[in-house]
């Protein structure tokens, strides 16, 4: 009976054993196949995020060439609309000039005509002058100033070196001397663009027409 009891008792271990070892040997089976799975979820997510950074940075290179076309457009668009101003005053004042060429002859028509042509130089020297005052840290002064160096838009002050500006201030005496145009270049772009939000949003932000700090 011992015996028989002894034979028992190593069935059993012996189908414990069997079924412990299967146990392992599943367990790797699908712990093999998770962590297979695993690389390969854990790869293409690496592939996914460099795909999304290639994209941002293109987003990134387009956003700024279409605001640089935007703001090319903008230029283009100021200058074509002065251009038309002009196309009309210098048609109204050629009109004026041939008609006093068909009232005189000789001498007074050469003097009505010269005279006619320096109304159109003033007419269109007038017609491409800009309000420069609208530029923060510019008063009446300044823009005389500016207009004696021959800066009469937005456009030339735009273009203008901050070291023009300051030795422009410096000729002019003391007075003028103690005048920081470090900013009126990029307010006068602005302002060039049309973008008036933009150029209003920055004054708030200037302390006397100078960024803080």
């Amino acid at each position: 009976m011992t015996e028989t009891m002894l034979s028992h008792t190593l069935e059993v271990c012996l189908w414990l054993l069997v079924a412990f070892l299967l146990g392992l040997l599943l367990g790797y089976i699908l712990w093999f196949k998770y962590r297979r799975l695993h690389g390969e979820l854990q790869r293409e997510h690496e592939r996914l995020s460099s795909q999304h950074r290639e994209l941002e940075t293109e987003h990134s290179s387009l956003k700024y060439k279409y605001e640089e076309l935007e703001k090319d457009f903008n230029k283009r668009r100021t200058r074509v609309s002065a251009l038309e101003g002009d196309v009309t005053v210098l048609t109204n004042k050629l009109k004026a000039c041939e008609e006093s060429k068909s009232e005189d002859s000789g001498e007074s028509s050469g003097r009505g005509v010269a005279m006619g042509a320096a109304a159109v130089a003033a007419s269109a020297a007038t017609s491409e002058k800009d309000d420069l005052k609208k530029i923060e840290g510019i008063g009446p002064k300044i823009e005389e100033l500016c207009n004696s160096i021959g800066i009469h838009t937005w456009q030339k002050l735009s273009e203008t070196s901050v070291e023009t500006l300051q030795k422009m201030l410096d000729d002019a005496g003391p007075r003028y001397r103690i005048s920081n145009p470090s900013t009126w270049p990029k307010q006068a772009e602005m302002a060039a663009n049309g973008e008036w939000d933009k150029l209003k949003e920055y004054q708030d932000f200037l302390d006397g027409g100078i960024e803080p700090g």
